[in-house]
C-alpha cells in the first residue's frame, strides 16, 4: 500500500489563508461591538470635517504614524470608535499604542486592546481607555517586553 501526499496546491493554500485571515477580521469586527463598533476613514474623514482643517489629512497621518489603532479586512479601513474623546485621540490611547510599537504589528494592536488581559483582572483594554486609566499604559508597556524583550 503506497501513502499518496495530501499536499495543497498553491491555489488552494491561498484560498485557506484568505479564509482564516476573513474569519479573524470577523471575530475582531465583531470583539469592537461592545465598544461602538468600528468606522471607516471616510466616516472618520466626514466626522472631522467642519473640526480641523484638512481632515483627510489628519486621518492619513494619524493611520501612517499609528497615531490611533486601525486594521484593514478586504482593503477597507475600520477605526474603532471608542479611541475618541469628540473629534479627539484620547491621551492614554496613544500613550499605550506607543508603547506597543514594534513588536505589534496594526492587526495585533487591534486583537490587544479588545483581548481580556490579566493584567486588568481580565478586563479588555479598552475598557480601561475608555475609564480613562492609565493601568493602561503600564500593561502595554509590560506586554511589549514579554513580546520583545525591551
Amino acid at each position: 500500500m503506497q501513502l499518496q501526499s495530501t499536499r495543497l496546491g498553491t491555489r488552494d493554500a491561498a484560498r485557506s489563508i484568505d479564509m482564516f485571515q476573513a474569519h479573524a477580521y470577523d471575530r475582531l469586527l465583531e470583539a469592537y461591538q461592545p465598544f461602538g463598533g468600528v468606522m471607516s476613514g471616510d466616516e472618520l474623514v466626514a466626522r472631522l470635517t467642519g473640526w480641523v482643517e484638512q481632515p483627510i489629512s489628519h486621518v492619513a497621518h494619524w493611520i501612517v504614524e499609528d497615531c490611533l489603532i486601525h486594521f484593514s479586512p478586504r482593503g477597507a479601513t475600520c477605526i474603532p470608535c471608542f479611541q475618541f474623546n469628540g473629534c479627539a485621540i484620547r491621551p492614554l490611547l496613544q500613550r499605550a499604542i506607543s508603547e506597543l510599537r514594534g513588536p505589534f504589528d496594526a492587526f495585533e494592536v487591534a486583537q490587544w486592546f479588545v483581548t481580556p488581559n490579566a493584567l486588568a483582572a481580565w478586563r479588555a483594554p479598552a475598557e480601561l481607555v475608555l475609564a480613562a486609566d492609565p493601568e493602561v499604559v503600564a500593561m502595554a508597556r509590560t506586554d511589549r517586553y514579554l513580546a520583545s524583550g525591551n
